[in-house]
């Protein structure tokens, strides 16, 4: 009998220690259970960190920069004979090697743009979506009407698509101005444009968001701000901030005049009801004298 209980008390330990070590596994489990969820959530917080990037400035010309460097060019033009043959072939040359130069630089560009390949999306809109919605306002039913244009005028597409758009757009400008200086200088024998098109196409090839992008380096959110259209973005968004304050001085002048006469009614009744009481307290002292006599 003793050593069965022996036996029992050995058993009894065994199965002790069997329970605690599970007891130890199952707060390991937990522990590195915990410990993983901790690892991933903190790569989770480095993607996301990752993933909100900085983006860069976009440089855009002075005001008036432009202007002047037409005005420029013009006072250039009267110190200078422009109907001189060696003239008018050294402005050609300008301006042969600034279509020559921005071609080279659009080929860069869809080559540099294809070798990245970013297909991150972006979500482009239409110009006339904000002119729609400056528009509607505080109208009765806007909210609705405002979305609806969102999703009609805006559209999504990555930024390899977005960027060799606008070098499309950039070429098909280009040419434009090509055909335009062609007429005027060889139709109507003008020279002066050939010069103003040369200056402010060299200024508008630096201050291209894509001449930022691939040639200085930097990173810029597209799609791409247009200083025009921040201009135009903050005429309407005044206009609609003026357009709601003066909508609110009507709705508060409404609401005061509608008061006013509140009260005056309330205060015309309170007159009607102190008139009734002196005409019943006449009444009633006739009625005594009547009775006292």
């Amino acid at each position: 009998s003793d050593d069965e209980d022996e036996v029992e008390s050995d058993d009894e330990k065994m199965d002790m220690e069997d329970e605690e070590s599970e007891e130890d596994e199952d707060y390991d489990e937990d522990t590195n259970s915990s410990d993983e969820e901790e690892y991933e959530s903190a790569v989770e917080e480095e993607e996301m960190s990752v993933s909100v990037e900085e983006y860069d400035t976009q440089l855009s010309p002075p005001p008036g920069f432009q202007m002047a460097a037409l005005f420029g060019v013009m006072l250039l033009s009267k110190k200078i004979d422009m109907f001189n043959p060696t003239v008018v072939r050294f402005i050609r040359f300008l301006f042969i090697f600034y279509i020559i130069a921005q071609q080279a630089f659009l080929v860069y560009v869809r080559i540099q743009a294809k070798l990245k390949n970013d297909r991150t999306e972006i979500e482009t809109t239409n110009p006339l979506s904000g002119l729609l919605s400056s528009q509607l306002g505080k109208k009765q039913g806007g909210d609705m009407v405002k979305e609806m244009a969102s999703q009609f005028l805006s559209s999504t597409t990555t930024v390899l698509e977005y960027d060799l758009k606008q070098a499309k757009s950039m070429n098909s400008g280009l040419l434009v101005n090509m055909a335009f200086m062609w007429f005027l200088h060889f139709k109507m024998q003008q020279t002066q444009p050939l010069l103003a098109q040369t200056v402010t196409g060299v200024l508008n090839l630096i201050y291209s968001p894509l001449f930022q992008v691939y040639i200085l380096g930097k990173n810029l959110e597209r799609p791409f701000k247009n200083p025009a259209s921040k201009g135009l973005a903050a005429l309407s968004s005044k206009e609609a901030e003026t357009k709601a304050a003066a909508e609110d001085a009507i709705e508060e002048e409404e609401v005061d005049i509608e008061v006013d006469e509140i009260e005056v009614e309330s205060s015309s009744s309170d007159d009607e009801d102190e008139s009734d009481d002196d005409t019943d307290d006449g009444e009633d002292s006739e009625s005594d004298s009547d009775d006292d006599e």
